[in-house]
């Protein structure tokens, strides 16, 4: 996700909030297989879905992904 975003000069809402979405698909996958780290990928993923939330009830989400 890091090479893809940081690989735009500026990347945009359009870009980068799919890619947070797949990251959180990539870590609720990780965090069956090492259930031992689940506490610290739990708060990743809470921490993404945030953003994400907070992204999506901002105005400006509607024309980004227009």
């Amino acid at each position: 996700v890091e090479e893809l975003v940081s690989a735009e000069k500026t990347p945009t809402l359009s870009i980068v909030l799919p890619l947070y979405e797949r990251l959180i698909i990539m870590l609720r996958n990780l965090k069956r297989q090492l259930p031992k780290l689940g506490h610290a990928i739990s708060a990743a993923i809470h921490k993404l879905e945030e953003y994400l939330g907070l992204s999506r009830r901002a105005p400006i989400y509607a024309l980004a992904m227009g």
